[in-house]
């Protein structure tokens, strides 16, 4: 295994904006088994599989797959073609039972996006079904919840409902893994020490009948893309980013007019929402080809982090889902986890998480933002949010652990850095595509 990662990880994504046969088998090749391994473990992360089996399927080139790769990303269309099935269920069974007892809510992201966007709801992964509701209601869709024998789930985020708890297949999307219920009571991920709240934003001129039930809102579509922006750029701060996510914006956007624009750049104005607004965007227009009205991310850009803005355009996509990429790993070499394995997972993890943090400050402006950032970090109650904390854990890591790996990560370029992560990556890869070999 001995192709860069990387580029071929850019050369995945490039994909999802084929439109023509040719493009496709030209980029595929000279692709080998090890190859095409990566390529399927990078439509996992994601979260792309069956979108390119129906993009391949339309462009005739399913046959000009390697086996493996088709038979996965086929599979993967038709199990998560179960599983939205599943979910459809689920959320008219709760929107009907909301709306029996007068309980206002409004679900969110995915549930809209399936329903208004997507012609084909297959195409579209789904985790769970999230929603707003306001504060009062809580407890009455807490018992409505527990009569659909769905019950708090052990998570680090309160709100959390499932009825089925174990994973079945690790391999992307199954109908039968969990499908949580997520309550919010508000809209808004936080980019580091900041809060950004866009809750009352999105419950403004809502759109009442969602689905048919008078209970059940939905936000305006420039409310609907400011939520999706909100969302991507939580994930891009923390390296969890799927791309995905960026095909949902660019659905969404296709769909604005004018005024819709001048709207958001309204709510994003006024909220100083710039820094959020131009990653995502920038990033979807890099690797989506999203087109947006002449001059609105230039405008954006204007009051972002120069750091940050220099960032969007040299950052690999590998460090965009890093985290996701760590989690598949270590599920998936668990089975095959020796103590050779074990070492470079866990230096694996070190060096993608401090890079993620490294990365997190060039969203925050030098001088006060930057110094709260660090304090932030470091802060026990920060330290905390992790349930296996101890007092002792706490100071070997954040006293000695972290300070060795984060200041010689601080102090090179992006591009060292992303070399770093790559290597790592590739070698974890390798051990999974042996490992795959062997079974």
């Amino acid at each position: 295994m001995d192709h860069n990662s990387q580029k071929l990880s850019e050369k995945v994504l490039s994909f999802i904006n084929a439109k023509d046969r040719d493009f496709v088998l030209e980029q595929i090749s000279d692709w080998s088994p090890a190859m095409w391994f990566t390529a399927r473990f990078t439509t996992q992360a994601h979260g792309i599989a069956p979108y390119l089996y129906v993009l391949f399927k339309d462009l005739q080139v399913l046959d000009n797959l390697d086996q493996s790769f088709h038979r996965y990303i086929k599979d993967q269309y038709f199990q998560n073609q179960k599983r939205v099935s599943r979910i459809q269920e689920i959320l008219h069974t709760l929107l009907s039972r909301a709306n029996d007892q007068n309980i206002p809510l409004m679900p969110l992201k995915g549930s809209i996006l399936i329903n208004d966007y997507y012609s084909d709801p297959a195409i579209r992964p789904m985790a769970d079904v999230d929603l707003l509701i306001s504060p009062e209601d809580y407890d009455r869709l807490d018992l409505l919840l527990e009569s659909m024998q769905y019950h708090p789930f052990d998570s680090f985020d309160d709100g959390v409902y499932t009825n089925v708890h174990n994973l079945v297949s690790l391999d992307g999307e199954h109908p039968d893994n969990p499908i949580k219920i997520e309550l919010s009571h508000k809209v808004g991920w936080p980019i580091g020490h900041l809060e950004f709240d866009i809750t009352e934003h999105i419950w403004e001129n809502a759109q009442k009948g969602f689905l048919g039930y008078d209970c059940a809102f939905k936000p305006t579509q420039e409310r609907l893309l400011l939520m999706l922006i909100c969302h991507n750029a939580g994930n891009q701060f923390n390296g969890k980013m799927r791309a995905f996510q960026l095909y949902d914006i660019s659905l969404v956007t296709k769909l604005m007019n004018d005024q819709q624009w001048s709207n958001l750049k309204t709510i994003v104005e006024e909220n100083q929402l710039q820094r959020i607004v131009f990653p995502v965007l920038a990033m979807a227009k890099r690797i989506i080809h999203i087109k947006f009205p002449a001059g609105f991310i230039e405008e954006m850009k204007l009051d972002t982090p120069v750091s940050l803005q220099n960032q969007v355009q040299v950052r690999s996509v590998d460090s965009l889902i890093a985290s996701n990429d760590y989690k598949l790993l270590s599920l998936k070499l668990k089975d095959h986890s020796s103590k050779k394995i074990r070492r470079f997972l866990k230096v694996y993890q070190k060096i993608y998480f401090t890079i993620v943090r490294v990365l997190q400050f060039q969203w925050l402006y030098p001088g006060k933002e930057k110094i709260q950032q660090l304090k932030y970090i470091f802060s026990l109650s920060t330290y905390k949010k992790d349930s296996k904390w101890s007092s002792l854990s706490y100071i070997k890591y954040y006293w000695f652990i972290l300070p060795l790996f984060y200041f010689p990560i601080l102090f090179i370029s992006n591009h060292q850095r992303d070399k770093w992560l790559g290597r790592l990556r590739l070698t974890m890869l390798r051990y999974l595509y042996e490992s795959s070999e062997i079974d």
